[in-house]
C-alpha cells in the first residue's frame, strides 16, 4: 500500500504493519512521518528501538538478525533503519523480502529511503504488511494549511 504522509495518522489509528518505507526528500515530513509510527508504537507497547544506516550487504544482514532478536525488557521491538542510496540494490531486496516472510509479530521496520525513487519500491506496493508513506515537496496552500495544522495541535490559534 501506498499513501501520502498527510494519510499517515489516519492509518495509524486503524493498524500497524510491520513494514513502514518512508519516502521522498522532504525531510521534516519524514521526521514527522517517523515519529508519528514510533507514538503509537511507544502507545500500545513497552518498545526497544534499534537504530541502523545501511550501506553495504552485511548492514542489510543485520538489520535481519536485529528482527529476529527478542528483548527481556521488552515486549515490541522498533527498528529504525536509513538507507541514502539511489537504487535498492539485489541484497536490500533479499532482505526485505526475507524480513517480511519471518515477521515477527512483535517487530516494526521503519525505513527511511530519501533518495530512491517511487518507481524501485513498486514491487512492495502490493505486500499487505507493507506501508509506502510518500513525502512531497508541498505547494503554497498545502503548506499554509501544514503551518496552520502544526500551530492548531500545539494549541496556537
Amino acid at each position: 500500500m501506498q499513501i501520502r504522509q498527510q494519510q499517515l495518522k489516519q492509518h495509524l489509528s486503524q493498524q500497524v504493519l510491520p513494514l513502514y518505507v518512508l519516502n521522498g526528500q522532504e525531510l521534516y515530513l519524514a521526521m514527522e512521518a517517523l515519529d508519528s509510527i514510533k507514538a503509537v508504537l511507544h502507545s500500545r507497547y513497552s518498545c526497544d528501538e534499534v537504530k541502523l544506516n545501511i550501506q553495504s550487504a552485511s548492514d542489510w544482514q543485520e538489520l535481519l538478525e536485529q528482527s529476529q532478536n527478542l528483548s527481556l525488557f521488552h515486549d515490541y521491538l522498533l527498528i529504525s533503519a536509513y538507507y541514502d542510496k539511489k537504487s535498492l540494490d539485489a541484497e536490500g531486496k533479499k532482505a526485505l523480502t526475507r524480513y517480511l516472510e519471518k515477521q515477527p509479530s512483535s517487530t516494526c521496520l521503519i525505513l527511511h529511503t530519501p533518495q530512491l525513487p517511487n518507481k524501485a519500491l513498486q514491487w512492495l506496493q502490493n505486500d499487505k504488511n507493507t506501508c509506502i508513506v510518500t513525502s512531497y515537496p508541498l505547494d503554497a496552500a498545502a503548506m499554509k494549511q501544514w503551518i496552520h495544522a502544526r500551530l492548531k495541535s500545539c494549541n496556537f490559534s
